[in-house]
């Protein structure tokens, strides 16, 4: 009887362990965002043997976003999106991962939900956004430079075969793919469509790429910008991509291919309302008295769209559908109209971190350059820039830019925030330290440009510590902010 009860037991105990490492699945967390609890969906899976995940944001319509890097070793799971980590264990049983997350400073648990849209608002979002994309899937690499790589009759039947957010080595890498248009796409027919395509990699920096279409060279640099794969598709058309990535000092990562659709001038766009859905969610929260009537219209509109004509492959319903749902938004523009979002820009520039400071300097210089030009050409357009070291070699070395920044200033277009000589690492120097720099930047925005500063500025938040906002709040600073994932979170500092 003792043997029973102890095989029980083992068996009891095994089954909650392998519960407790399924890590795959569907999770959900809420967030507390300006007053307002925000949900997020993290989706882990293991597509090639190795684990990966992406975040939803669904009231933001943020679906299906990569997360940079996830691991999960000895029951530890660990992601980063951006600036933003993640770092907790599952529950005995299999039922949520507690841990602690830096978009809430503290602590945050994920529940396991079921796999699927909350609601018809949703569903429709992220039909309307299967939409707008060729759906990324498997390249074939190899490891080191070939002759005639890009070649249609090259056999690369022995080629390793890696999917989005892989990495590679060192050496000369190229990827190949043919890439076809489907008959349909989740319904849509694709006909008449455009299609971009924008090879995403990176090297801890831009990677030098040579991109081929059918064997011939379409585009050569770092960074490059999206390139026309199609244009006026029909079903069948097949082109076989080749990109060859340099060598480079780091190792590479593949982020992927992304493949945007652009929809023939002919039909309602999707992609339209998935965006004027997208911001009436993201609005709804914050229009005060409007708030119960957008998020009513909104799934009105939602109710509207005919995801079932699309499932049958009827275009002419769906469309009419679409216009449908348009039309029940339209009237909303009013309320809308009444919330105002300020945007100004803001160039983020490392004093020095992979190159000299002299380099800096010509940065410097021609980003202020293309910033007063947008302003020459948007009367409307307003820039922000920290860091007084870099007025001063304005100052200094281009006199002409600086008279032109000195007369935005006084118009109240060209904002000096921060009220630091540099955006420093933070963790490193201590309060004195801190202190002393913001008294120096004060003074030098003060004398030189009859402007103190009020707002705290610190785009890298994993370099924030209590030192800085401490400091701060001593030195008349109203505002500090942070660059988070995906925006810029102000702290009251006082």
């Amino acid at each position: 009887m003792r043997v029973v009860h102890f095989c029980s037991a083992a068996a009891l105990f095994l089954a909650l362990s392998c519960c407790a490492q399924d890590i795959e699945g569907t999770w959900q967390t809420t967030v507390l965002d300006h007053g307002h609890f925000l949900r997020y969906v993290l989706h882990i899976s293991k597509p090639h043997g190795a684990i990966a995940a992406t975040l939803d944001v669904p009231e933001h319509f943020q679906f299906d976003t990569p997360v940079d890097s996830v691991s999960f070793d000895n029951s530890i799971l660990n992601f980063r999106s951006g600036q933003v980590s993640y770092k907790g264990s599952p529950t005995g049983d299999g039922q949520a991962i507690q841990g602690s997350w830096s978009l809430t400073a503290g602590k945050a648990t994920w529940q396991r939900i079921s796999p699927g849209p909350k609601n018809k608002v949703e569903a429709v979002a992220k039909r309307l956004k299967s939409l707008m994309n060729l759906p990324e899937e498997e390249w074939k690499i190899h490891s080191g430079d070939i002759a005639q790589g890009e070649s249609i009759d090259l056999d690369d039947s022995s080629w390793q075969i890696v999917g989005p957010n892989s990495t590679g080595p060192h050496d000369a890498l190229w990827y190949r793919r043919w890439i076809e248009i489907p008959k349909s796409l989740n319904g849509y027919d694709l006909t008449g469509v455009k299609v971009w395509f924008d090879f995403q990699d990176d090297a801890n920096g831009p990677a030098m790429e040579i991109v081929y279409f059918n064997g011939r060279r379409v585009a050569m640099g770092d960074d490059l910008e999206p390139i026309v794969l199609f244009d006026a598709a029909k079903a069948g058309d097949k082109v076989l991509v080749a990109v060859i990535l340099l060598q480079t000092v780091d190792e590479k990562h593949f982020t992927g291919a992304d493949l945007r659709i652009d929809f023939s001038a002919g039909r309602p766009d999707p992609a339209h309302l998935f965006q004027e859905m997208g911001a009436m969610s993201t609005l709804a929260p914050y229009v005060g008295s409007a708030s119960v009537k957008l998020q009513t219209e909104l799934a009105k509109a939602a109710d509207a769209v005919d995801l079932d004509a699309l499932s049958r492959g009827d275009q002419a319903a769906f469309d009419a559908s679409l216009i449908q749902a348009r039309a029940i938004l339209l009237p909303l523009k009013d309320s809308i109209q009444e919330t105002s979002v300020r945007l100004t820009g803001n160039s983020h520039i490392d004093a020095a971190w992979l190159w000299p400071w002299t380099e800096t300097v010509d940065v410097v210089r021609r980003t202020f350059g293309t910033a007063l030009q947008l302003m020459d050409e948007h009367p409307k357009f307003t820039y922000t820039q920290s860091a007084a070291a870099y007025s001063e070699w304005m100052m200094e070395k281009y006199p002409s830019v600086h008279q032109q920044i000195l007369d935005r200033v006084k118009q109240g277009r060209w904002e000096m925030a921060g009220g630091i000589w540099v955006e420093p690492d933070l963790n490193m120097p201590d309060g004195e330290s801190l202190v002393r720099q913001l008294l120096i930047g004060k003074r030098f925005f003060k004398n030189n440009f009859g402007t103190d500063v009020h707002i705290g500025w610190n785009p890298t938040l994993s370099a924030t510590t209590g030192n800085y906002r401490k400091s701060i709040s001593g030195l008349a600073s109203i505002t500090l902010l942070l660059k988070k994932w995906r925006g810029m979170i102000p702290i009251n500092c006082r």
